[in-house]
């Protein structure tokens, strides 16, 4: 396990779960507002439909985009942000640069892994887990997720 630890990669997915955490609790609270906090069958249906054709879709855009740019900024011996040449570093301008190869090539893959994990558990969550519980309950969900995303996102950097 040991030799297998990246401190790096942690650190990546780290930052994103963070800001992740504070936008995925603000899509949360809308959908609420949008469409009422009830825990009957046809919320739980219209609320898993809004986030998989609305919030997932952007969210796999904007995780593969995170991660190019933080496989960038977290390596060893890359310039602190704080010194000013963060955006003029060469390795982060053509990770800029290749994020919409990368969107060509990955989005479509995560995107269905993705949904065919969440369909299920975005379900059961809004039809059953109350209103105040359903934040954490996602949070759960998430770790679980990001754990296996860690794993896909170690494989894709693998074939890179």
């Amino acid at each position: 396990f040991r030799n297998n630890y990246d401190s790096y990669r942690t650190m990546r997915l780290v930052l994103f779960g963070l800001a992740d955490g504070a936008v995925s609790h603000g899509w949360f609270v809308g959908l609420d507002q949008v469409f009422g906090d009830g825990d009957e069958l046809m919320d739980a249906v219209v609320k898993t439909f809004a986030d998989i054709s609305v919030y997932t879709p952007l969210w796999c855009a904007w995780f593969l985009a995170a991660m190019t740019l933080l496989e960038a900024a977290v390596v060893p011996d890359s310039p602190q942000l704080s010194d000013g040449t963060f955006l003029n570093n060469p390795l982060v301008v053509a990770r800029m640069k290749s994020i919409p190869q990368v969107w060509k090539s990955d989005w479509i893959k995560l995107l269905k892994g993705n949904v065919g994990f969440f369909i299920p558990i975005t379900g059961i969550i809004y039809g059953t887990v109350p209103r105040q519980d359903r934040v954490l309950a996602f949070g759960i969900a998430g770790v679980v997720y990001t754990t296996i995303l860690s794993l896909w996102n170690k494989e894709r950097e693998l074939e890179e």
